[in-house]
């Protein structure tokens, strides 16, 4: 799926790869994530959402890892919290800010921790 995500305008593609994935291994959350970015780019807030919460569902430390953009799971609550807030969410989405800066303030990356002071900041 990664390579017709580079090529552009191949989220058809995309997408059908990333649902195989689910019916391969649908406990891993990496791919509820990589279909919640899918989303974003669609400005499909809902859908976008609910692959985050679906992700999120399905969080299992132990077999956590890289993949891509998946570095770790506060990426999940990320993804969550933008699309909440563009969905009309507000409340949930700052309270979702918040609970990554409170509980994952040690492994954020610094782009994505810049990313949710400015939204703490400049929305709430």
């Amino acid at each position: 799926s990664f390579c017709y995500k580079n090529q552009g305008s191949r989220d058809n593609t995309e997408k059908v790869l990333l649902e195989n994935a689910i019916v391969e291994m649908p406990t891993r959350p990496e791919v509820y994530y990589f279909l919640s970015l899918l989303y974003e780019r669609r400005k499909d807030w809902q859908n976008s959402y609910i692959y985050a919460q679906l992700g999120i569902n399905n969080i299992n430390d132990r077999d956590s890892f890289t993949v891509n953009e998946y570095t770790n799971e506060y990426i999940l609550f990320f993804q969550k919290a933008v699309a909440a807030w563009w969905w009309g969410k507000v409340e949930e989405s700052k309270e979702l800010f918040l609970f990554i800066m409170n509980n994952y303030k040690n492994v954020i990356d610094p782009l994505h921790k810049k990313r949710i002071e400015n939204n703490l900041k400049e929305n709430f």
